[in-house]
């Protein structure tokens, strides 16, 4: 598992890797991304963070350049763009989240722009998604029906 953004991966992706079993080695921009990537046999996930903790915004050309290289290692891209999805398309022109050609991911709903609940968004693979659904069920995780109006108020905003 790689991650990758303009500083460093946020706490969770590591935490996420530990629990999983993975090793995970972050790398910082493009060049660190793609010798990172070229050094290792297989790559199983990629984890792209457009809007860095630090607040450091990816830039749209190297977002791409990341996609691209991680799919020719048949590796899968989830981005964490939890405040990039609002940030990178409505401030700096930058494509959608799923516009990237990324195989899944989430955005918040409680920050840039939205308000709330807070709770995450979660889009892409079909396949992918459904199994990450089940997942949140068997956790307990799942968001419940009865937040379902707030979701689409804040969406609809």
């Amino acid at each position: 598992m790689i991650g990758v953004s303009e500083s460093h991966s946020p706490p969770w992706v590591t935490r996420a890797a530990a629990h999983a079993g993975a090793r995970f080695i972050d790398t910082k921009g493009l060049a660190a991304f793609r010798n990172t990537m070229a050094a290792q046999p297989t790559v199983a996930l990629v984890v792209l963070t457009r809007l860095a903790v630090t607040y450091d915004l990816m830039p749209v050309e190297a977002l791409g350049k990341i996609v691209r290289l991680a799919h020719d290692k048949g590796a899968l891209v989830y981005i964490d763009d939890a405040g990039g999805a609002r940030v990178g398309s409505a401030a700096f022109e930058q494509p959608r989240m799923l516009e990237l050609g990324v195989d899944i991911g989430a955005t918040g709903l409680d920050k840039y722009g939205t308000k709330g609940p807070r709770l995450g968004l979660l889009a892409g693979r079909k396949d992918l998604v459904a199994k990450i659904r089940a997942k949140g069920f068997e956790f307990g995780m799942e968001a419940r029906q009865m937040l379902y109006p707030a979701v689409a108020r804040t969406l609809e905003q």
